[in-house]
């Protein structure tokens, strides 16, 4: 864990000072989704949440770092574990369009206030509620993934219909081939 937290505040320095650095490949997000939620399973089961996972049948390929989507997806499987209750329910989707590939996860967990949505992926933000369910975090993780997916073009956004309603995140990005 403080390995994991000394890698993010590095990540936080390195995108402040334009030094984020993204070693591109072909990358198939479903390999990188099925790596990253090996990484965030063990905190879940001792949650006894329950996770659904919906994955496509033909490739979702992007071009992308390997490593840093998949901190794109752990961070956000972690906040969903970490921000849900025991028992609580998590999905992840990745659906293949035309163009896009879209990576969808969805809790039933603390939800998220709507003066609050926007500001979550400003680094050091973190909502009340959120300090007050789980002090664990320092409001980083969603910045970083913030930063990480628009390096990759494209777009991550979050929406919660209220407090005690759980979240969705929303990462789109360009297919590749």
């Amino acid at each position: 864990h403080l390995t994991r937290l000394i890698g993010d505040l590095l990540d936080i320095a390195r995108i402040n000072s334009g030094k984020m650095h993204i070693e591109r490949s072909v990358v198939n997000l479903v390999q990188v989704v099925n790596g990253a939620l090996n990484a965030c399973r063990t905190a879940m089961d001792l949650r006894q949440q329950h996770f659904d996972i919906q994955l496509p049948s033909v490739p979702a390929n992007v071009q992308g770092d390997p490593i840093r989507l998949a901190q794109v997806v752990r961070n956000l499987l972690d906040n969903a574990s970490k921000y849900t209750g025991h028992g609580g329910h998590i999905n992840l989707s990745v659906v293949v369009s035309e163009d896009r590939v879209v990576l969808t996860v969805t809790d039933d967990g603390i939800g998220i206030a709507p003066q609050a949505v926007m500001a979550i992926f400003d680094p050091y933000v973190q909502e009340k509620s959120a300090i007050g369910f789980n002090a664990a975090g320092l409001g980083i993780g969603l910045a970083i993934v913030r930063e990480l997916v628009e390096a990759h073009e494209g777009t991550v956004i979050a929406t919660s219909a209220g407090k005690g309603m759980g979240s969705q995140f929303v990462v789109s990005l360009p297919l590749y081939g």
